[in-house]
């Protein structure tokens, strides 16, 4: 699976934010810090030790973060990626969902995340991806209904975005077993031509290869 950000926190071993209360109040602070935070709090307690109301705040809290509209202005990549890791430990945490709603935040989340050209964004999705894709969806059914494999190795081999093109090898790489195998050729010939480089000058992206 792609490596964590530098600097992330990680279930067993939660930043300082995260491991104390804001000031001025008690746990779960607001803002870019305050995502993470909520999240950070439960994640390798178990579904058990969360009660229904907390873990329908967390299911609802990337939506809201994106009704908002925090995503614009200062901070907002901050939150792009904290709203990526919040999914990541939501589906880590094994947190009851379906695979059609997993597919419905990839759409709207983690697709537009992983062609990002900040790295650490676009890395931020991979994980998540890996771990949502993982938990959710690494059955046969599963890859027939969202065809993940495929509809990256299309992006991948037909978008001019260097960002794009980015994101997707990573996406690829992020991907479980199930999701690869029904489309493996074309998984496979487009990280051919991915690798390889173009005649023209300005489509070469060594990060992509």
């Amino acid at each position: 699976p792609p490596p964590p950000l530098a600097g992330a926190p990680t279930p067993d071993k939660p930043t300082p934010a995260a491991a104390e209360p804001a000031a001025g109040g008690g746990g779960g602070g607001g803002g870019h810090d305050g995502a993470l935070e909520d999240t950070q709090a439960d994640t390798g307690k178990g579904v058990g030790a969360l009660s229904t109301e907390n873990v329908r705040a967390l299911q609802a809290l990337v939506p809201s973060i994106e009704a908002a509209r925090l995503y614009r202005g200062r901070g907002g990549e901050v939150m792009r990626a904290a709203a990526c890791r919040v999914l990541e430990c939501c589906a880590r945490a094994r947190l009851p969902s379906t695979g059609r709603a997993q597919v419905k935040l990839i759409d709207s989340t983690l697709a537009d995340c992983l062609r990002h050209p900040n790295e650490a964004i676009s890395g931020a999705a991979a994980a998540a991806l890996h771990a949502m894709a993982s938990a959710y969806l690494d059955t046969e059914a599963a890859a027939r209904n969202a065809q993940l494999g495929t509809r990256f190795a299309t992006v991948l081999t037909t978008d001019d975005n260097a960002a794009a093109t980015r994101g997707a090898a990573l996406a690829l790489a992020a991907l479980p077993r199930a999701q690869l195998l029904p489309c493996a050729s074309r998984v496979v010939s487009a990280l051919v031509r991915g690798a390889q480089l173009p005649e023209a000058v300005e489509q070469r992206d060594p990060e992509t290869r």
